[in-house]
């Protein structure tokens, strides 16, 4: 059976995460990505640009009894501010919180300044995974930005995949890079 994209994500994680690593949600949003990981690392590092989006994560963390997060109401561009241990794997759910305004939403830029201060944290087989949805305010801009940066990174450093639904041009699609 063909996976979700979210399912086809957490599994890719779940095959590398264990409980001695560090691991960053770069967009918490209402918490889905942050608890799955938080039950699988030693530590979360949950990102978010919107009050609304911290506290629905520290709701979901509260109610599952999960303690192992550090949550941070800045962008992800900022990472390099508050992760100092080297990271196994990065995800970035892209787009806006589900529920606010559509307008506000990730963008290309600061998503990408995120990802080159990640790279250099990333432990050897770790994974930076991407779920892109090219249908958002901004998102086709953002889905090109990401594709023209993964597509030249050097093949010895990093595996790139992109997994998507061929028949369906508006399904969001996955990016995973993982450092070799």
């Amino acid at each position: 059976m063909i996976k979700k994209v979210i399912p086809f994500v957490h599994n890719k994680l779940k095959e590398i995460v264990t409980t001695d690593d560090y691991v960053i949600d770069g967009t918490c949003g209402n918490g889905y990505d942050t608890l799955f990981l938080a039950r699988l690392a030693r530590k979360v590092y949950a990102f978010d640009i919107q009050e609304l989006a911290i506290e629905n994560t520290k709701e979901r963390m509260k109610r599952n009894r999960i303690h192992n997060v550090q949550f941070i109401l800045d962008s992800h561009a900022n990472v390099d501010k508050y992760v100092e241990e080297n990271i196994k794997a990065a995800v970035f759910n892209l787009g806006y919180l589900p529920g606010s305004d559509k307008k506000v939403v990730t963008k290309g830029e600061s998503t990408l300044e995120a990802v080159k201060k990640i790279q250099k944290k990333l432990v050897i087989g770790g994974l930076i995974c991407f779920v892109v949805y090219t249908g958002k305010f901004g998102g086709e801009e953002e889905s090109n930005d990401l594709l023209n940066y993964v597509n030249g990174l050097d093949h010895k450093s990093f595996n790139v995949i992109k997994y998507c639904y061929l028949n369906n041009e508006k399904a969001p699609y996955v990016v995973i890079m993982e450092k070799l």
